[in-house]
């Protein structure tokens, strides 16, 4: 959990510098924009912020603060990223016709489409009836 008055206290420091520096990280990159820090990666995986560089998935990420600081200016764009960041992610269950992994429904499904032996529900072999 992040120290509100420490955030407040960069926040503050960053928004009243008089020339912002050229590269923002997550955390100045949100306190411009006007978000959470966390939401900064679902922004980056919507389409509606771009890293500097081609870094990989867990790489610190720095992004231009000119083009920040013009996006922010721009009223669609914080349209979208409202609504963005307003509709949930959407996680795909096990089992779910997009999800790779079948869920057991499925798996039992395609079982007993290999083998006609297999049923829903086998009841075990009482020995002496």
């Amino acid at each position: 959990m992040q120290d509100n008055s420490l955030y407040s206290a960069i926040s503050c420091s960053l928004l009243n510098c008089r020339r912002l520096p050229a590269r923002l990280n997550a955390e100045q990159c949100a306190a411009v924009i006007g978000v959470q820090v966390h939401d900064i990666p679902t922004l980056v995986r919507r389409g509606l912020l771009h890293p500097l560089g081609q870094v990989t998935a867990n790489a610190v990420k720095y992004f231009s603060s000119a083009e920040i600081q013009e996006l922010s200016k721009n009223r669609r764009w914080l349209d979208k990223v409202t609504k963005a960041l307003r509709r949930p992610t959407q996680v795909t269950k096990a089992g779910a016709p997009n999800s790779k992994w079948p869920g057991p429904a499925q798996a039992l499904r395609e079982a007993r489409g290999r083998c006609p032996s297999v049923t829903a529900r086998q009841e075990p072999a009482v020995a002496g009836a």
